[in-house]
């Protein structure tokens, strides 16, 4: 689940935290990649914790109305959106999970966001995603799947509440969000009608060689800084270096590092990724200037024979 993506974005992030304090031991450092990339796939379970505790909300609201109109005597006020959420099919196998249910007694971390479930629970029922689900009248578990995963795009994705609070539980969190999400919604394809509580989430990295990578960058983006801070000082063209935003230079400092010690890949992947870093975590200008450092960097060291792919 954890993707080179976030792995690039991870050590662009503590490469930068490095400069601001002035460096710290390498294997400490290591020791706070590992950590983080674990509160990544923490977040995961986490936010579908969470759907699980707005599907419970859903079917205790329900459960008291009926309770109520039994005990009056009368008819139960009809809650179709409340209905259409608490017998979901994907939100009833995310609530009987294992995996979720066991991550749920070690994490309590929603029994006092009491607040942010029933505002979830309201957004996600009187959305007009919802309106047209129940307009539509259509009852199968692709149309269930798909209510989930429009509601989660649409109200979950962005939302600055729920930005604010996961931020409180977890530093590591704060640029976490925008990659976790899309594995998030990938969970949801992966569900079926036949899908058991023993089915399986995705795990923090689909294989060692991930894991693996992680480490190898973030060794060269340490151990060659000397040697890539010369590279970016000869190759600014008519910038000075002290003029570079920290974070633009943290940006170009690692994909050098990717570009000189991992062979595998080629400098146009590397290139393109640290562009798209350089545009979510930088300046709007930083997408243009990454690109042209990188690729004014790239030629003059084949030229020069220091890489060869």
């Amino acid at each position: 689940m954890i993707n080179r993506e976030l792995i690039r974005a991870k050590v662009v992030q503590l490469v930068y935290a490095q400069k601001q304090n002035g460096g710290t031991d390498l294997h400490v450092a290591e020791k706070e990649l590992d950590v983080s990339l674990e509160k990544a796939h923490e977040l995961y379970k986490t936010l579908l914790y969470l759907l699980t505790e707005v599907h419970g909300f859903a079917v205790r609201k329900l459960a008291a109305v009926r309770t109520t109109a039994e005990v009056l005597g009368t008819s139960p006020e009809k809650m179709p959106a409340t209905e259409a959420l608490a017998s979901n099919a994907l939100l009833r196998q995310l609530a009987e999970n294992e995996t979720i249910a066991k991550f749920r007694e070690s994490h309590r971390v929603w029994e006092d966001e009491i607040v942010l479930v029933k505002n979830l629970f309201m957004m996600m029922t009187e959305s007009d995603i919802m309106t047209t689900y129940l307009d539509t009248g259509v009852k199968s578990y692709e149309a269930d799947r798909s209510l989930v995963r429009n509601l989660y795009k649409a109200l979950w994705c962005n939302n600055e509440e729920l930005d604010e609070v996961l931020e409180g539980v977890c530093i590591y969190w704060n640029d976490d969000r925008h990659v976790i999400d899309s594995y998030i919604i990938k969970t949801f394809r992966r569900y079926q009608k036949d899908s058991m509580p023993q089915h399986e989430l995705m795990p923090a990295f689909t294989s060692e060689i991930d894991r693996d990578f992680a480490h190898q960058l973030f060794r060269a983006a340490i151990l060659r800084q000397d040697e890539i801070s010369q590279i970016i000082t000869d190759n600014l063209k008519g910038w000075q270096r002290e003029r570079m935003a920290l974070m633009d230079y943290v940006t170009v400092h690692v994909a050098l590092a990717e570009i000189l010690d991992i062979n595998k890949i080629p400098a146009s992947v590397t290139i393109n990724e640290y562009i798209n870093i350089a545009k979510v975590y930088c300046t709007p200008q930083s997408g243009g200037f990454v690109n042209g450092l990188l690729d004014h960097t790239v030629k003059k060291l084949r030229e020069e024979g220091r890489i060869l792919k």
